[in-house]
């Protein structure tokens, strides 16, 4: 039985790590391991120094392996100059516990000889003149071999610790009357297994999956990608046709619903990122022998594909009737046309993987924060917003926004929602028109809006509204508004819009998770009420310059830091 490979890489890492100042470091280190092909235990004492420290010292250990009764079933020792290790062996037993202390000790390599004062003429007992009170001044010289401890490791009490621990010589030097040093005990233990029954020589074990271009085919030894959350359906068989029962290991976080004559059949749901082990192990059923195989699955969400917008222009139309409303509007495009802005996205797997594709979806989740200032003769000023800090606050407020009146998850449940079809490909589109009325119920003097939106991507399994899982994949930020004011000579409006042309433009691939949101967008008349507080400059302490300001356009900011406005100018 040869030494564990990861002893010799922690050899390695030790000794290629730059040595500390003022701090030499010694290594401990523990591992108990079952051979099954031997059916025999394994107990690894390991006790490294590093390189400078093994010029004043040698390492030393002590290995004791127990059983879970307490009986100690093999010991040893061994001591060498960088790397000392004890191989300790035992005969296993089903579901036993096995347990190895490893006792971690230095071995001083020099000593001194040290003058000590002492009242005892032929030097039987030393004793330091200055410090023992009976001493008299008849005492002699007496003279000690002492073991020299340079990096102070017998300074620092020792201590009961895990599978492996570094030890740190930060004491001041020191002489020793015995020269080994005991630094502390590191432990491991594991629990046998049950006896497995031997291979089945003429019998072999195939699995395969229900989903994917290849369905049907043996897995066996293959790494294949699943669409995490959603159901892969797999199934084994054994060559020849043998009676017995299939048990299925399954790595990763996951749910399973074993099924079929002898289990041979099983659904799994991966809910953990990442590369995930599958074994299938069929035991005849006489319990003679068995057989196996096993394959890989990579449990990954889909990544966003293409993710393209297009925006039309803000304008006010008399008697325009669009997104719903009655009268006079100002709005995004003019739905049902045209539209104010159009979303068509795309997400994409792998074209080998082998879950259920219709069992993956995305859809669109809109969040808005909304800004809308009106004055009204009947009723002033007045704001239609959930923000707290007023126009230029564009991080709270934010709500859950809908195709219809409100908000909704999914945005759009018709157009806005998507299975995966058989190629691992997915599709939605949506729109949306925000608008606003200009006369109903009431004739506005002015309106002012600035509304922020993020459109997500979202990849998830299970009822749209309540997945059992969900995940971001792709993001836009969008906005509309700008300022109207009414003009009673002409009985029209003048707009002064945030969008002079139509544009198009890109969502993102992303996979952080949707800011957060409370509530849902405000639509009702109701909802109107006095604009959010806010501290305004000294030297702008009504808010004039600022309203001046607003009342240019779009394409200037009030800054109330430097108390300017500033143009700002197109964004796209």
């Amino acid at each position: 039985m040869k030494k564990l490979f990861c002893c010799a890489a922690l050899f390695f890492c030790l000794y290629s790590l730059p040595l500390q100042t003022n701090a030499q470091q010694t290594f401990g280190f523990s591992q108990v391991v079952y051979d099954d092909t031997s059916n025999t235990v394994f107990g690894f004492s390991t006790t490294i120094v590093d390189y400078v420290g093994a010029f004043h010292y040698s390492a030393y250990v002590e290995g004791y392996l127990y059983n879970q009764a307490g009986d100690l079933l093999d010991s040893g020792y061994d001591e060498n100059y960088f790397f000392a290790e004890v191989v300790t062996i035992a005969p296993a037993f089903p579901i036993t516990q096995y347990t190895l202390y490893s006792d971690h000790y230095l071995v001083a390599r020099y000593f001194v000889t040290v003058d000590v004062r002492e009242c005892d003429p032929y030097c039987y007992y030393c004793f330091d003149y200055f410090l023992d009170p009976y001493c008299d001044y008849y005492c002699y010289g007496c003279y000690r071999n002492s073991w020299w401890d340079p990096w102070g490791f017998s300074f620092l009490g020792p201590g009961y610790y895990g599978p492996w621990w570094y030890f740190y010589g930060y004491g001041p030097p020191a002489n020793l009357e015995v020269e080994y040093i005991y630094l502390g005990t590191t432990s491991d233990s594991i629990i046998t297994p049950l006896p497995q029954p031997p291979q089945c020589g003429n019998l072999r074990v195939e699995v395969g999956s229900f989903y994917g271009t290849d369905a049907g085919s043996d897995l066996t030894g293959q790494t294949r990608p699943v669409l995490l959350g959603s159901v892969t359906a797999l199934a084994a068989q054994i060559i020849p046709n043998t009676a017995g029962a299939f048990r299925w290991s399954i790595a990763g976080a996951h749910q399973d619903s074993p099924s079929g004559s002898g289990n041979s059949a099983n659904d799994i749901r991966w809910t953990e990122e990442g590369t995930h082990r599958v074994t299938v192990t069929f035991v005849k059923s006489d319990g003679s022998c068995q057989a196996s195989t096993s394959f890989n699955v990579n449990a990954v969400v889909p990544q966003l594909g293409t993710y393209m917008v297009r925006q039309n222009v803000e304008q006010t139309r008399l008697n325009g009737n669009c997104s719903r409303l009655t009268g006079d509007t100002f709005s995004l495009g003019c739905f049902p046309s045209p539209l104010g802005i159009m979303f068509d996205a795309t997400a994409q797997a792998p074209a080998n993987s082998i879950s259920i594709p219709s069992d993956s979806n995305i859809k669109f989740v809109q969040l808005v924060s909304q800004y809308r200032r009106r004055y009204t003769t009947p009723y002033g000023l007045q704001c239609l917003t959930s923000r707290t800090g007023g126009i230029a606050d564009t991080v709270t407020g934010w709500a859950l926004d809908g195709d219809a009146l409100g908000g909704a998850d999914p945005y759009d449940s018709v157009h806005g929602v998507a299975h995966f079809t058989n190629s691992y490909i997915a599709t939605i589109a949506s729109n949306d028109s925000p608008a606003n009325p200009l006369n109903n119920p009431v004739q506005y003097q002015s309106l002012d809006v600035n509304d922020q939106f993020e459109m997500y991507v979202v990849y998830f399994v299970g009822d749209p509204s309540h997945p059992d899982l969900a995940r971001v994949i792709g993001k836009v930020s969008w906005y509309w508004g700008g300022y109207v004011i009414f003009v009673p000579d002409a009985s029209d409006y003048d707009l002064d819009p945030f969008h002079l042309f139509n544009t198009t433009f890109f969502g993102s691939p992303t996979n952080d998770p949707m800011r957060p949101y409370t509530g849902v967008a405000k639509v009702r008349e109701i909802d109107w009420a006095a604009c959010p507080e806010f501290n305004p400059p000294s030297c702008d302490p009504t808010g004039a310059q600022a309203e001046a300001c607003r009342n240019r356009g779009w394409r200037f900011e009030w800054n109330p830091d430097t108390c300017t406005c500033e143009y700002i100018g197109y964004e796209y």
